[in-house]
């Protein structure tokens, strides 16, 4: 954890308490307080992830720069989630994002969207999309077959996201084929194939990340705070971190400082 003077520090060079980020965390916060009610009442496994992970072990809250939200959940349980929201949860302000909810979403995960919020951001994959709200990114884990996971990603960049950063209309108009064969038939053909490794997970198929995680490593899983509350993280989440980041209590320097290059704009 960084220190409380470094971090303030931090916060009011790059997020003071009354900017449009800082309050786009607070409501990225709030649906992470819900995310956590609904697994709790439900029996649904998830854990902090990526950069979300990272800013509750170093800076026990966001990131300052952060403009979004990470979490995983075991692939089965992200699939049940959506099915609990579309049943229970149709009248609230979040909306799970799926190519099912949204016929022109085409990410192999799914994705918990505020409706009161919108993400300004210069993208046709952004632009093409009926949510675009304010975000926490659902990703699935599940065992997968270590060689064919590499290939589900390279199909899903060359079918799925290459066609669709492109300007040619006649490639754009294939993707929704070239998804929905992927989606239904490939990667249900790639999960008969279990993992070499029974203990190894990593990300769905159709991800690119390059990252496996040991099951010993993430179960049972422990409550960490962050922003004042507390979530569920891996039970080893520092190795889980050295995994993805390496170094990843070292404050990057300001050229190395990343962020999605996006504007928030509230709708109330």
């Amino acid at each position: 954890m960084i220190d409380p003077n470094i971090q303030l520090e931090l916060r009011n060079k790059y997020n003071p308490d009354n900017s449009t980020l800082r309050r786009g965390q607070l409501r990225m916060l709030e649906m992470l307080k819900f995310i956590d009610h609904v697994c709790s009442k439900y029996k649904l496994t998830y854990w902090l992830d990526g950069g979300t992970l990272l800013g509750a072990a170093r800076h026990q809250g966001f990131i300052p720069w952060d403009d979004d939200t990470d979490i995983v959940m075991p692939y089965d349980d992200m699939m049940r989630l959506s099915n609990i929201m579309a049943e229970n949860y149709a009248d609230i302000d979040f909306v799970i994002q799926c190519h099912k909810t949204d016929p022109r979403y085409y990410g192999s995960w799914y994705v918990l969207r505020d409706l009161k919020s919108e993400y300004i951001q210069d993208s046709y994959l952004h632009r093409i999309r009926k949510y675009r709200g304010l975000q926490v990114d659902i990703f699935p884990f599940e065992h997968t077959h270590k060689i064919l996971y590499k290939f589900g990603g390279r199909l899903h960049l060359y079918l799925v996201e290459f066609p669709l950063s492109g300007r040619l209309k006649c490639i754009r108009s294939m993707v929704p084929v070239n998804f929905s064969i992927l989606q239904k038939l490939i990667y249900p053909i790639f999960r008969l194939f279990p993992s070499k490794k029974t203990d190894i997970l990593s990300y769905g198929y159709g991800n690119s990340f390059r990252i496996w995680q040991k099951k010993d490593d993430i179960y049972p899983l422990k409550r960490i705070k962050f922003e004042g509350l507390e979530f569920n993280v891996p039970n080893n989440y520092k190795k889980y971190l050295k995994n993805i980041y390496g170094e990843w209590e070292k404050l990057p320097s300001e050229s190395e400082i990343v962020t999605h290059n996006v504007q928030i704009k509230f709708k109330d």
